[in-house]
């Protein structure tokens, strides 16, 4: 009886539960753009060309590779994908496209032992989330937990788009001038998105997240009252 009722009470206190539900949308969040982002990385590893005559329909096999990121450019029909696809990257597992990529990588010392675990961890995590959502919700230890979780799946997005990136760098040394770039500390869109998306959301009423909106309004030349 007690336990319910301090469950009842976290869930009915507002701070506790704003601050739930912000962290498990972030996660949740976080862990699908990861998702696509490691199956898209490696799924573009095996385009070999282009193929504008024909139209893909969904009943295509090939089609369920895709996450719906990549989706609408590959009905366009003008992508052509190496079988080895199937072979060296899709046949490491059963348990699905992103556990296959995964194995992929490990396989190719991008990630470690660990850093598969932690993915693994962050898959059960999402699944739990899922299932018992009144229990994360109502728990003030959750936001914590979660967060740090989410952090860990950044950095290592971030260690898998670097090796994409040191491993793509010779072939754009023709067309672009690296010397005066600061290379190490590169990073993706899709890693200043998500730690934009936690620093702002986890911290509204701060200067720092404030600033990013007002100057970014300021560079658009939007008017504040006009932008919506």
């Amino acid at each position: 009886m007690k336990r319910a009722i301090e469950s009842w009470a976290n869930f009915l206190n507002p701070e506790i539960l704003r601050k739930n539900l912000i962290a498990l949308s972030i996660f949740v969040n976080g862990y699908e753009v990861f998702k696509a982002s490691v199956i898209d990385r490696i799924l573009e590893f095996y385009i070999t060309g282009f193929d504008k005559r024909a139209k893909r329909h969904t009943e295509d096999s090939s089609f369920d590779m895709f996450s719906a990121s990549m989706r609408d450019s590959y009905m366009k029909g003008d992508w052509i994908i190496s079988n080895k696809y199937k072979t060296e990257v899709l046949s490491k597992s059963k348990k699905g496209k992103i556990d296959a990529s995964l194995k992929w990588l490990q396989e190719n010392d991008v990630i470690s032992g660990d850093d598969y675990a932690t993915c693994e961890e962050a898959h059960k995590l999402r699944n739990n989330i899922a299932h018992f959502m009144l229990d994360y919700i109502s728990d003030p230890m959750r936001a914590p937990e979660v967060l740090k979780v989410y952090r860990k799946l950044v950095d290592l997005l971030h260690k898998i788009d670097k090796w994409f990136f040191d491993s793509e760098l010779p072939l754009l040394a023709d067309d672009i001038n690296f010397d005066n770039a600061d290379i190490e500390g590169s990073f993706s869109m899709t890693i200043l998105i998500l730690n934009l998306m936690a620093e702002i959301a986890l911290n509204p009423d701060s200067s720092e997240s404030s600033q990013y909106y007002e100057e970014f309004i300021k560079m658009a030349g939007l008017d504040k009252s006009e932008e919506r």
